[in-house]
């Protein structure tokens, strides 16, 4: 899209701009979660432009964060021929889950160790230890 939109600049400045700011949007979107446990809210999100999008919602306790393991494959056709590969990985996801039964997402690697430290930071706001069930 944004190599689109240079090329296209000389051309067409409309188009350009519009091609720009649907690449920037896509570029710049991404999904999370804001847990505040001073306030006992979290808050899962969406952000585009860096803009973040969400409400809000109270929690009473948190019962506790953990891993789950999870498997994966992606299977790849090559350009030329009717042949393709598989590529299976092991991907480690993290979820919190609170007092009420809810469960939310909150992030995943490929990687587990990278995946417990950075859950290691909420880990100790929260009081909470991760509960590893790979």
């Amino acid at each position: 899209m944004l190599i689109a939109a240079v090329i296209v600049v000389f051309q067409n400045i409309f188009i350009a701009l519009i091609l720009l700011t649907v690449g920037l949007v896509i570029l710049t979107s991404h999904s999370g979660m804001e847990i505040i446990p001073t306030k006992k809210t979290y808050r899962p999100y969406n952000s585009f432009l860096f803009i973040k999008s969400g409400k809000a919602k109270p929690y009473a306790e948190v019962e506790k964060i953990y891993v789950n393991a999870s498997k994966t494959s992606q299977r790849i056709y090559t350009a030329h021929t009717n042949d393709s590969t598989v590529f299976k990985n092991i991907e480690y996801d993290a979820y919190i889950k609170f007092s009420n039964g809810t469960k939310e997402y909150l992030m995943t690697r490929k990687d587990k160790k990278k995946l417990l430290s950075a859950l290691e930071e909420l880990s100790q706001a929260l009081k909470i230890p991760v509960s590893d069930n790979t």
